[in-house]
Parts: structure tokens; sequence; C-alpha cells
């Protein structure tokens, strides 16, 4: 079974419908063309229906080059002369039959599968890129790492007219910034940790003074230097999972600092005595904030300098009016770090979307994915008890 690769050097044209319709056209480009299309991407990622700051071409050039294995294209849906789609794609051969499927991108260091849609027309745009793939041969959609709730996924499932096979669902922790959020997120804490809490504070000032700050402009690089060395000195980095060892310098430096660049990326601070004790990076799109990374230093973990930076940083963000949704948008050890304190989750599911009736086809793929998923999982079990138990000695 294979999947025919869809290529375009000039991009497939719809004809044109009636004069009052804009003429559509999908292109699916190599990855090089992502400097040509940037302008529009960052206009589009700035009117789209739901923020993605991983698709950004600030973030994505990188993350291609890092993680992409020469299979990520990249899918850019016309209206005239406006960008009002924007995706990285999967096209390779499946070797699934004449399967014709095309899967939108995320990756463990961009775990948000949400394309850029635009905000002013989201469902009809969603309809006429359904009937430009189904004409352009393309069957099936997928997505994985998708906000069931977020208005995307909504208009991406009513384009498909309600044919979805769910491949697996999981809650991710998840902040709103609602008006009492705040109060809500003091008093999730309950009244034995918030003493626990305190006295390691009290102990954690006892060696020295503790200072929180944020770095963003130029005292980025360096508080990126300090963040990747930090990560791989700990557990992270004896595991192999640290970005310094999985991904390298070169990705966490293009990605962040141009990200940093734009504004739509910081990094927070714990001191003790001058010490760095906990790092986090944290990465900003239109309303929408994600905290993407945190390490600690492990001298000092029996502080908790994590925790004391996790709870200083929440309270900063839901006290900020310019943010509305913080969503760590995985469901990795840092994420779940979160749920101790965080008491409101969201779904996430990845599902294959029927561009055109293939019932048959769609739940194939959807088992096969699932299969995969699935051992995933149990892979990640078998990791983590061994983490564990090579942690207890």
């Amino acid at each position: 079974m294979e999947m025919m690769p869809l290529k375009s050097d000039a991009g497939w044209v719809k004809t044109p419908g009636p004069a009052t319709e804009p003429t559509f056209r999908l292109l699916i480009e190599k990855p090089e063309a992502l400097s040509v299309h940037a302008d529009e991407i960052e206009r589009l990622a700035d009117e789209s229906l739901d923020a993605n700051p991983f698709y950004l071409p600030a973030f994505l050039g990188p993350a291609i080059r890092a993680f992409g294995n020469g299979e990520v294209e990249l899918a850019l849906f016309y209206a005239g002369t406006r960008l009002v789609f924007f995706a990285p794609i999967l096209c390779a051969p499946f070797r699934r039959g004449a399967l014709r499927m095309a899967q939108i991108w995320s990756h463990n260091y961009g775990p948000l599968g949400v394309p850029l849609l635009d905000r002013a027309r989201g469902h009809a745009v969603a309809r006429a890129l359904f009937a430009d793939l189904a004409d352009a041969g393309i069957e099936l959609l997928m997505l994985s790492d998708t906000p069931v709730l977020c208005d995307t996924w909504i208009s991406l499932r009513r384009a498909a007219e309600g044919r979805v096979h769910t491949i697996f669902r999981e809650e991710r922790p998840i902040l709103t910034a609602e008006p009492d959020a705040l109060q809500e997120f003091e008093a999730g804490i309950s009244s034995q940790r918030r003493k626990d809490i305190g006295r390691l504070r009290r102990r954690l000032e006892e060696e020295g003074p503790v200072e929180f700050s944020t770095a963003t402009g130029a005292a980025l690089p360096p508080a990126l230097d300090d963040f990747l060395a930090l990560e791989a000195a700990g557990w992270k980095g004896r595991r192999g999972t640290a970005i310094l060892t999985h991904a390298g310098r070169r990705f966490a430096e293009d990605a962040i600092l141009a990200l940093g660049a734009r504004d739509a990326a910081r990094i927070e601070r714990l001191t003790v005595g001058g010490k760095l004790a906990a790092s986090s990076i944290t990465l900003v799109s239109g309303s929408l904030l994600i905290p993407w990374k945190i390490a600690f230093d492990e001298s000092f973990s029996r502080f908790s300098p994590g925790v004391q930076l996790i709870l200083r940083n929440t309270r900063l963000w839901l006290s900020d009016p310019a943010i509305a949704r913080i969503d760590p948008v995985s469901n990795t050890a840092d994420a779940r770090l979160l749920t101790h304190y965080w008491h409101h989750s969201e779904p996430y599911e990845a599902a294959v979307l029927e561009v055109t009736p293939s019932a048959t086809r769609a739940r194939l793929a959807r088992s096969a994915e699932h299969g995969r998923w699935l051992l995933r999982q149990q892979a990640r079990a078998v990791r983590d008890r061994l983490q564990g138990r090579f942690r207890r000695n």
C-alpha cells in the first residue's frame, strides 16, 4: 500500500467559480519555499481562528531542519493573493496501498497540530479546502495533537460532514484566564500544600537571596545558554531527552531566538544567591501562552525550585490581561507536574477525516495509527518505569 505523494512546483490551481468567489489555489511546496510565503504566514497567524507558534516560520524552519527527515512539505491555500490556510504536512509514502492521505505534522518539540485557518472565513475556507484536496486526489486528512474544542478543529470536522475517525483522545492540563481564574487557582492549592511550599521557600531563602526574573530581548541569548546547560545537567540529560542531547543547540538557538526577536519567546529564571536554581521557556502567540520547557538545578531539589517557579509564573500569567489561554500542549513529565496545581484540563485528540467518503480506507488508516499510538504508549510506560528505578538507585 503506497500513498502517492502530492507534488507541485507551481501549485495546483482550481478553476475559478462565479466572479464573486475568489480564485483558490492549493499549493504543496518544499520547505525551501517557507521564506517565500513567510510574510503571508505571519499575517495569517495574526488573523487565524486559533494560534499556533510552532507554525510560525521562525520556529517551523528550524524544526523541519531538525526533525523533518526530508518528509515535510508545506500546504498553502490561497484565496486570491491572501493565504487563508497553512500547515506543514507529511506526504511521504505510508506503504498502505493506493491510499492518498495527507497528515498535518506535529512533533515532540511542537506538539500542537492546529493549522492556521482564516478567522473571518473559517468554515467557508475549510469547505473550499476539502473540495480542492478532493480534486487533487487526496482522500483523507489526518491531524494529531489537536484540542477538541478549538474553533479550527470544529471547522474542519464540519467540512468533513461528520466523517471523522478518532484514533485516540487524552486530557491535557490547561488554564483559561477567566475573571476569577487567579482566585480559583489560589483556592485550588490545599492548606497543607501551601504550608509545605512556604516552608520550602523559607529554607531556600536561607541558602541565599531568592530572585525571580524574566529574560527578553538582549537578555534572551545568555538566558537560553543557561537554560540549555541546566537542562542537560539534570535527569533529562541523563535520559537523553534534553534539548542539547536530542534536538541540538542549533535548533534551540535558531527557533527560540527567532521567536524572541518577535516577542514570542521569554525565559523565566529563579536564582538563589546569584546561582540559577530553575528556569523555564515560555512561548506566546496572540492570547495563547505555552509553558514550553522547564529545568532545575538538582542540588536545590529538596527545595522544589521548579514548583516555586511554576507557581510564580502561573500567578503572573493569570494576571496578564493579554493572555486568554495557558496551555502546555503536551502530556509530558513537565506538563504532568502542573496537574498538582492546575485543576482544569481539555481533551486533545488525533483523528482521520474523510475528505471524500472513504469509510473503509479511513478505518484502515485509523486502526494502523491507533496501533502505532499504543506501541508508543507502551514504550513510554516502560521508559518511565526504568527511569524511576534509575532515580531510586
